[in-house]
């Protein structure tokens, strides 16, 4: 069984960057109620603590729950599939596709986490690595394709 895990100072590293810019929207929030500031230094406030919160929010909130877990495994693989943390077992036969997909936002301009996306044939499957595996994710894209194609034709 292969152990694909993630370094714990990593996440704790991104739990602190992301905190850094939380403390500084509630700063901001904070110099908004307690200062006496004009009409437009409050839109500019109030929409720089909201974008902070916005895009610093959900990564923060992911690293620290990264950073608190008690194991640093993000998924685990072998010659007969993929066992997921959730303890459920993706066979090597069912997988149509196996892709990286970078982080990114959505339509609602949320950041999207990196993860695996894995096609099968009863739909897809996201294994998300919160960009914890930094360089590594694409050696080990490389090496989960590798294993698929050695096993996905055993029954």
């Amino acid at each position: 069984m292969i152990y694909v895990t993630y370094p714990r100072k990593t996440a704790i590293l991104f739990t602190f960057a992301g905190l850094l810019f939380v403390l500084g929207g509630i700063y901001i929030v904070w110099s908004l109620i307690y200062r006496d500031n004009g009409v437009l230094t409050q839109l500019y406030y109030l929409s720089g603590a909201f974008l902070c919160f916005w895009f610093m929010g959900p990564l923060f909130y992911w690293n620290l729950l990264n950073s608190i877990s008690r194991s640093t495994t993000l998924f685990s693989y072998n010659e007969e599939g993929i066992q997921l943390n959730n303890g459920k077992k993706i066979t090597w036969s069912n997988i149509k596709k196996i892709e990286h997909i970078d982080g990114k936002m959505s339509r609602f301009i949320l950041p999207v986490p990196s993860h695996f996306l894995l096609t099968t044939s009863h739909g897809e499957i996201k294994i998300t690595t919160h960009n914890l595996l930094r360089t590594r994710e694409s050696i080990v894209l490389k090496e989960l394709r590798t294993t698929w194609n050695q096993n996905k034709n055993k029954t």
